[in-house]
């Protein structure tokens, strides 16, 4: 009986986080909230953010291993909009 409240709670979650729930759970993290706070917006239960978050392997947002991954992540986005900006750039 508490296995199907826990799955049809990770369902839930699940469907809350929309069309991409992968990429909203950790935009989520990369916001630095944690799993009852992300729970609380999509009014589900932190357990099954928790579930999920280790189903796709983010890490919580208090981590360092995360920051670290954050700033990486960071670095790597601003140097794809140099080069993109740099090949916009028209050449004479």
């Amino acid at each position: 009986m508490q296995d199907d409240q826990i799955a049809r709670d990770i369902a839930l979650t699940w469907q809350r986080l929309g069309p991409l729930p992968e990429k909203a759970l950790r935009a989520f993290v990369d916001l630095g909230l944690d799993d009852h706070e992300i729970g609380r917006y999509h009014a589900v239960p932190p357990a099954a953010v928790s579930t999920l978050r280790k189903h796709y392997r983010i890490a919580k947002a208090n981590d360092e291993a995360s920051k670290v991954d954050r700033m990486i992540g960071e670095i790597e986005n601003d140097v794809n909009l140099a080069v993109q900006n740099r090949s916009m750039t028209p050449q004479f």
